[in-house]
């Protein structure tokens, strides 16, 4: 599974770099690279994800996630904004 990975976040790697602006391949480079035990590169695709996004919350919850896998605070921070921003989710609606 590992190389198909590897193969992935090549790929995903192309997409990001020709929308940057695409939170949605943010997301799954940044899974792709949580899957392989890069949490710190995930973090930072899943930030930039929330930030696309911000009502999100599979975005912030993924973000939570790899925070706690990176051993960084700001897991606590992103909780927070989460009940700050309450329970809407707009791909939901």
């Amino acid at each position: 599974m590992m190389r198909r990975d590897e193969e992935a976040i090549t790929a995903l790697q192309g997409v990001v770099e020709l929308a940057p602006r695409d939170e949605y391949y943010r997301l799954r480079l940044g899974a792709a690279l949580l899957r392989v035990g890069r949490a710190a590169e995930a973090l930072s695709h899943f930030e930039r994800a929330v930030a696309l996004a911000p009502r999100n919350s599979s975005y912030r919850t993924l973000l939570r996630y790899a925070c706690a896998r990176n051993h960084q605070e700001p897991a606590i921070a992103v909780e927070i904004e989460m009940l700050e921003l309450g329970p809407y989710d707009e791909d939901f609606v």
